[in-house]
């Protein structure tokens, strides 16, 4: 996986993709959608993050505790 590709976040029985978008060759913010729908965008979740590997963990962690809250 690349670092500009989708996290692909499972969590509940749900599957979201998290889509990095970069500023300065980081990312800084991702935009989470459903798998069905890549075109609407659910939830936004801002950074900015030191590294892509970090943006990553912290998207995955973050979209886990919308969907627990019901959120998403």
């Amino acid at each position: 996986m690349g670092a500009d590709s989708p996290v692909v976040i499972t969590h509940g029985g749900k599957t979201f993709h998290a889509i990095p978008y970069f500023y300065l060759g980081n990312p800084a913010s991702y935009l989470i959608v459903s798998p069905e729908d890549t075109m609407k965008v659910l939830h936004r979740v801002e950074g900015p993050w030191d590294s892509p590997s970090d943006g990553a963990v912290d998207v995955s962690a973050r979209t886990v505790k919308l969907i627990d809250e019901g959120r998403l």
